[in-house]
Order: C-alpha cells, then sequence, then structure tokens
C-alpha cells in the first residue's frame, strides 16, 4: 500500500571508535539493546572507551582486560614516530592512561587553517575541518562555498538546531543526491517531531525504492588523513587518527526515527501499521547492506529490524542476527590484542583493509593472518 494512503493519528512525543573493536563493541551492544534519542552525542572518544552518556543515562565501560589480555606489552614511555596509534590503543583498552585520549579527534585551529588553504576547493576538507575543531561542528560557511554539495547538507541538517535551516538542507540534500535514503530518514524524523505524520508517511514512502543510505563518511577518510599528515602526524598515526575521526552523528537520528516508527505501528490500522512496519524493516535493512560496512552500522541495523520482526513468524531470520551478532562480538574481543602486537606492515595492512573493504573484513583478515603466523 502507498504509506501516504490514509490520515494517521498524532504520534505521542517520544558506535566505532569504529576501527578498535573492543571498545565499540561495548558500546554497540548498549546502544542497540537501549536505543538513544536523536539528541544523543557520540563523541570519538567516547566510542573509544565505551563510555557514552546519553538523555542522561551513563553506559558502562568496557571491563577490565583478561588475564590473556594483559600480557599485551605496554607502551614505552615516548613513542616513536609514526607509533603513538598504540598509546591510544591501549589507553582505549585500559591498558594505559586516559589522558591520552583527553583531546582525541581535535587538531589546533592554526593547523585546520593551514590544511583549509591547501585544500580549499575540496567540499570534503571543510566538513573534516569542522569535526577537528573544538566545540560543536558547525557547517554553515562550508555550505555557504559549497551549497550544492549533498554531504555538506546531510552534515548541517543533523547538526543543526535551527528547525528552517535543517528543513532547507534536507530538502537540498535530497535535491542534489535523489537516490539516496537518508534525505527520506532525515525528513521523516523531522516530520514526525513536528507532528506532520502525512508529510513523514510520504518520506516513508518514498524511501522504500531506494536501498542506499550514504551519511558521506567513506570519502572523509582520505580528509581527516590529509588533515592529520599536514599537522605533523606520520606513518600509522595519521591512518589510525583519521579512522578515529569518523563521526556517527547520523546513528542516534536512525534509532530515533525506528523509535517513532514503533510508536506510530501501535497507534495505526491494521493496513497503516502493517506499511510502517514494512518502511522499519527496510530502515533497518539499508544500515546492514551498505558498501562502507562499519561494524557499529551493521549492529544498530539489526538491532531496528529486530523491533519490526515477529518473534513468532520471523525465526529464521531472528536466528539469522542472532548468530551475526554472536560473531561481531568475537572479533571486537579477539582483533585489538591481535593488532597491538602486530608488526606495522601488518597494521598497515588492517587499515587500508578497513578503508576499502570494510570493517568486518579487516578483521577477519587480521584474525587469519595471525592464525598463519602461529602455525609451525
Amino acid at each position: 500500500m502507498n504509506l501516504s494512503a490514509k490520515p494517521i493519528p498524532r504520534v505521542l512525543p517520544a558506535l566505532a571508535l569504529v576501527l578498535f573493536g573492543a571498545a565499540t563493541g561495548f558500546f554497540v551492544r548498549e546502544v542497540t539493546s537501549n536505543p538513544e534519542s536523536p539528541s544523543a552525542k557520540v563523541e570519538p572518544a567516547d566510542r573509544m572507551l565505551g563510555n557514552v552518556k546519553a538523555d542522561g543515562v551513563s553506559l558502562p565501560a568496557a571491563p577490565q582486560a583478561t588475564p590473556r589480555e594483559k600480557e599485551v606489552p605496554m607502551a614505552t614511555a615516548s613513542p616513536q614516530p609514526g607509533q603513538q596509534w598504540k598509546t591510544w590503543l591501549r589507553a582505549a583498552l585500559g591498558y594505559g592512561p586516559s589522558e591520552a585520549l583527553a583531546r582525541f579527534g581535535k587538531l589546533p585551529e592554526a593547523e585546520i587553517q593551514r590544511y583549509l588553504a591547501a585544500n580549499s576547493t575540496d567540499p570534503d576538507a571543510w566538513i573534516a575541518a569542522a569535526y577537528l575543531r573544538e566545540g560543536k561542528p558547525s557547517f554553515r560557511e562550508a555550505a555557504l562555498r559549497f551549497p550544492e554539495d549533498p554531504a555538506i547538507q546531510a552534515h548541517l541538517a543533523i547538526s543543526t538546531d535551527d528547525p528552517a535551516e535543517r528543513r532547507s538542507a534536507i530538502e537540498k540534500m535530497r535535491h542534489f543526491d535523489p537516490d539516496n535514503a537518508l534525505a527520506d530518514y532525515l525528513s521523516a524524523l523531522d516530520h514526525l517531531k513536528q507532528g506532520r505524520q502525512g508529510e513523514a508517511l510520504q518520506d516513508l514512502n518514498a524511501s522504500l525504492s531506494k536501498a542506499d543510505i550514504d551519511d558521506f563518511s567513506r570519502p572523509l577518510m582520505q580528509a581527516f588523513e590529509d588533515a592529520h599528515l599536514s599537522a605533523g602526524f606520520q606513518g600509522l598515526d595519521s591512518k589510525v587518527a583519521a579512522n578515529m575521526s569518523v563521526s556517527r552523528e547520523v546513528l542516534p537520528q536512525l534509532i530515533g526515527l525506528s523509535k517513532q516508527l514503533e510508536s506510530l505501528q501501535a497507534i495505526s490500522d491494521a493496513e497503516t501499521a502493517a506499511a510502517v512496519r514494512l518502511a522499519g524493516l527496510k530502515l533497518g535493512q539499508n544500515l546492514q547492506s551498505g558498501e562502507y560496512e562499519l561494524l557499529i552500522d551493521q549492529l544498530v541495523g539489526m538491532s531496528i529490524e529486530k523491533r519490526f520482526l515477529n518473534p513468532s513468524s520471523d525465526t529464521n531470520r531472528l536466528n539469522e542476527i542472532a548468530r551475526e551478532q554472536a560473531e561481531i562480538q568475537r572479533l571486537v574481543k579477539i582483533v585489538p590484542p591481535i593488532l597491538l602486537q602486530a608488526p606495522p606492515s601488518l597494521a598497515s595492512g588492517y587499515v587500508e583493509r578497513w578503508k576499502t573493504q570494510g570493517e568486518r573484513q579487516a578483521m577477519q583478515w587480521l584474525e587469519m593472518q595471525a592464525s598463519n603466523d602461529s602455525k609451525p
């Protein structure tokens, strides 16, 4: 059916560090079992430490290392250039002082200005600069410079507190990237929060024919790396710092939308509820099918999909999701200790595969390399 076919009653108000699995896994497990509102903020260091606060609820940090994991050698007091990333990872996993992460994901303004001066015509550079500055990112200057860039409009729509600015950014994003379901989802959430159910259902109806949710994170990887190189980071430090700077601000938005849809499904007539359920399933599946394949995206997508599956009739899919979740949790437990002990060439291979093939593929590759190295 067409989602906008019937009037709908008014709705009541209603991942990660992704690169290094352990902290991400604990954060994702919590946030997907207790989805937060769209106002939740997930900062890079918080993702690493699994110490996220949202809606006044503190999510638990990663547990203490097991005795076997504690055998991982500690960092030296003064890491060699290009080896600072191991200090960051140790701190994230609880092996080292958290001060190593205190200002992680930010660069001095002078370094940002130098980077922008050399990359002034690159929209991705302006997006990266907004995230690397102290404080809440602002994309207004970038939007003025590149008004037709859908990536900038997407980041502006997610970050702004101005309703008119948000609506304008969403519509521009939809116009310049019509095949991207993200604009439909952000628009639907915005309409539902304002009580405009009819408009939201039109957005959801439009999203059903689209199989892609692109939040434009992947092109930012090189921009983040270039910014850190410009600021003096060397070797793997620049690559790892770039990956750890990736923002996942879109995920709380989509979790919030799923909660709104769940509420709407509960108060709608049978035909409309079935259509809303279909939109919720599609939202969860789209998050899992992205080319970039971040684990946090996959797990949040699974959590959203489960909200709209029938426990009695969808048992096969529910069992499949349970197996996928168990495999991801296994990977995020065993990979960080392997990475901590990896030589630079192996760690570099892992990071490159993370960028080009997705996080899960990279973790499986690293596990296989470690297994091969242990064979006599």
